[in-house]
C-alpha cells in the first residue's frame, strides 16, 4: 500500500504477455479469480501474504473452490504495471472478479472498472478513486476508523503532543489526515517531516527531534525507511514512545531495526489465534498476517459467491460479494463519505520480543 517508483515500459509490456502458471491450468474452471498484487520488489511481502491467506483457505476446503481457479499476477504496487494485469485479466483470462492490492494500483483502475462493469475488491485504506463506485468495494476499513482506534490508545497513555514524520504515500496521507481530522482541542498532531519514498538518512531530522519533546511519535514510513529510521534513532540515543502503521508487522523489518523497535504500537486488523496458529504452521512466519487473513476471508467468501452457478452478471456478484462474509468476521458498510467497504475488528498490536502481540 505504499508508493514504489516506477519501473521500465519492459516490465510493464512484459505483464501483459506473460501469463501465469495458474492461468494455464484455469482454461477449465468455470469461474476464473484474479489477483493483482505487489510479488515482487520491496514490498513483496504483502503480496506473499495475499497468495498464502488464498492458498491457505483453498487447502483447508478444496471442494469448495472445485469451480474457481486464481490468477495471480504482479503489480509491484506499480500504477502501470496495475493497470496492465487489470488489461490482461479482463482481456486475455477472462476473470469474473478482481482482488487488487494497494492504494496506486486502484487509483489507476478505478474508472477504467467501473466503465467495464468488473467487480473489483479493493485493498485500499484510501476510499477517494472508488467514491461512487457500484463494482468496487473495498475489503479494509476506512482511515478515520483505524485513528480512532489509534487515539484511544494515546488518549489512555495521556500522550497530548504528537510528532510525526511520513513519507509521500496515498496509503499514509489518508491515515495522517485521519488522525489530524480526529484529534480534539486539546491534542496536537504536528507533521514534523515529509520523505520522499527513496529518502533513508533521517540522522538530521532526529537530531531536532530530540528537542522537540513530544509525548510520542508516529513513523509513518515505508518498509525499509522504517527501520532506517529505528536504527538511526537507537545509534543517536533518541527514544520515544513511538507507533506506526502495519508496516511495523514485518520480522524483516523488526530485524533489520536491530531490536529498537522494541515496544512500538500500531493498529490493524484483529487476526483470530486459530488463523494465526495454521498459517504459521504452513508458511513458518507470521509477516503482514492481517492482510494474509484478509486475503484468506476473500477466498472464502468467493466460494460462497460461485457456489453452484454457472454463470452470473457483473451485478449479481457485487451483490453477493456484499452479503455478510461465511465467517462473520466483518461487515459489509456502505457510506457517501467512504464509499463501499468490509468493516474489520480492529486491535492495537504492540512489538514484544519481535514477536506482535495484541493489546488487551
Amino acid at each position: 500500500m505504499f508508493k514504489h517508483q516506477l519501473t521500465s515500459a519492459a516490465l510493464s509490456i512484459l505483464v501483459i504477455f506473460s501469463a501465469t502458471a495458474y492461468a494455464d491450468s484455469a482454461t477449465q474452471a468455470t469461474f476464473k479469480i484474479g489477483v493483482s498484487a505487489p510479488l515482487s520488489g520491496e514490498i513483496a511481502e504483502y503480496g506473499a501474504a495475499v497468495r498464502n491467506g488464498i492458498e491457505l483457505a483453498i487447502q483447508q476446503e478444496p471442494t469448495e473452490f472445485k469451480s474457481i481457479k486464481f490468477i495471480y499476477e504482479d503489480n509491484r504496487y506499480d500504477s502501470s504495471i496495475a493497470l496492465d494485469v487489470y488489461r490482461k485479466l479482463t482481456t486475455i483470462d477472462g476473470v469474473s472478479a478482481i482482488y487488487q492490492w494497494g492504494e496506486s494500483p486502484l487509483k489507476s483502475v478505478a474508472a477504467l472498472a467501473e466503465r467495464n462493469h468488473t467487480p473489483l475488491l479493493a485493498m485500499s485504506i484510501d476510499a477517494t478513486p472508488a467514491l461512487g463506485a457500484h463494482y468496487i468495494i473495498r475489503s479494509i476499513n476506512h482511515p478515520r476508523q483505524i485513528a480512532e482506534k489509534l487515539l484511544q490508545y494515546l488518549r489512555s497513555h495521556k500522550f497530548k503532543r504528537i510528532g510525526i514524520v511520513a513519507t509521500e504515500d496515498p496509503f499514509i496521507s489518508a491515515l495522517v489526515t485521519a488522525l489530524e481530522e480526529q484529534a480534539d482541542q486539546s491534542e496536537s498532531i504536528d507533521v514534523i517531516n515529509t520523505f520522499q519514498p527513496s529518502e533513508t538518512d533521517f540522522r538530521a531530522q532526529i537530531v531536532r527531534m530530540r528537542e522537540a519533546h513530544y509525548d510520542a511519535l508516529g513513523v509513518y514510513l515505508l518498509p525499509g525507511q522504517v527501520s532506517a529510521f529505528y536504527r538511526q534513532s537507537k545509534a543517536l540515543h533518541f527514544s520515544i514512545p513511538s507507533f506506526g502503521t502495519d508496516v511495523f508487522e514485518s520480522k524483516t523489518e523488526n530485524q533489520q531495526a536491530n531490536g529498537a523497535m522494541e515496544g512500538a504500537i500500531f493498529p490493524n486488523i484483529e487476526v483470530p489465534k486459530l488463523f494465526v496458529d495454521a498459517y504459521t504452521e504452513k508458511y513458518g512466519n507470521n509477516n503482514q498476517i492481517s492482510y494474509a487473513y484478509n486475503a484468506y476471508l476473500f477466498a472464502k467468501q468467493s466460494s460462497y459467491v460461485f457456489d453452484g452457478h454457472t454463470a452470473l452478471t457483473p451485478e449479481e456478484i457485487v451483490q453477493r460479494y456484499a452479503q455478510n462474509d461465511r465467517a462473520g468476521a466483518y461487515n459489509f458498510q456502505e457510506s457517501k463519505e467512504f464509499g463501499r467497504f468490509f468493516e474489520y475488528p480492529f486491535v492495537i498490536k504492540q512489538i514484544t520480543k519481535g514477536e506482535f502481540v495484541a493489546l488487551r
